[in-house]
């Protein structure tokens, strides 16, 4: 398979062998359409500038995701 076509379908059930729940795979096309898309989008069709904005942003959008899936204790 295309590495082109796992990006763009990250859980499809032929590609994928385990199962996920569906927050994560919510939250992981979220990050990879925010990631792979909006921001390409927005600096590049749009002519925005790249500011330091962009990466705490990145910085912070893991950082979230790992709170989200940590196991309780």
């Amino acid at each position: 398979m295309p590495a082109t076509m796992r990006l763009s379908v990250p859980y499809g059930h032929s590609v994928s062998r385990r199962r996920e729940p569906m927050p994560v795979i919510a939250i992981t096309v979220g990050l990879r359409t925010l990631s792979n898309v909006l921001v390409p989008f927005a600096v590049l069709y749009m002519r925005q500038p790249i500011k330091l904005d962009y990466l705490w942003t990145a910085l912070c959008i893991p950082g979230a995701v790992h709170f989200i899936f940590r196991s309780p204790t």
